[in-house]
């Protein structure tokens, strides 16, 4: 049998989340409080990004990674693109990998990946 206590608890809970729903979305802010600790599945869920190597925070791939996956320091789109899904797990959930994508040996663009949400 549930406590009265807990039947307050559970009906407040739900408004709460009535009121999340109905919600108006004007902004990021709004998106990021509306999905909560579920997260939009999204680069919007990152909220940091630097040039660490570190593997607990959103950053670059390391050098060593680079080399070790596409054996060079200067990866095409093409290389990039066959490694995905190991890039995506590179780093845990709630974190991103970025890398420079090469094009003629030259930077050309950036690859972001990564997951969040749950």
């Amino acid at each position: 049998m549930i406590a009265e206590d807990e039947k307050t608890q559970m009906t407040e809970s739900m408004k709460s989340l009535e009121e999340l729903n109905d919600m108006p979305i004007n902004s990021i802010s709004d998106v990021l409080k509306k999905n909560g600790e579920s997260g939009t599945h999204s680069i919007i869920d990152i909220l940091e990004i630097d040039e660490t190597d570190v593997l607990h925070q959103s950053g670059k791939i390391s050098e060593a990674s680079l080399l070790e996956m596409f054996s060079t320091l200067k990866p095409t789109k093409q290389q990039v693109q066959s490694k995905e899904m190991e890039l995506e797990s590179y780093r845990g959930r709630w974190l991103c990998t970025f890398l420079i994508v090469y094009l003629d040996d030259k930077p050309h663009e950036y690859f972001f990946t990564g997951y969040s949400g749950d």
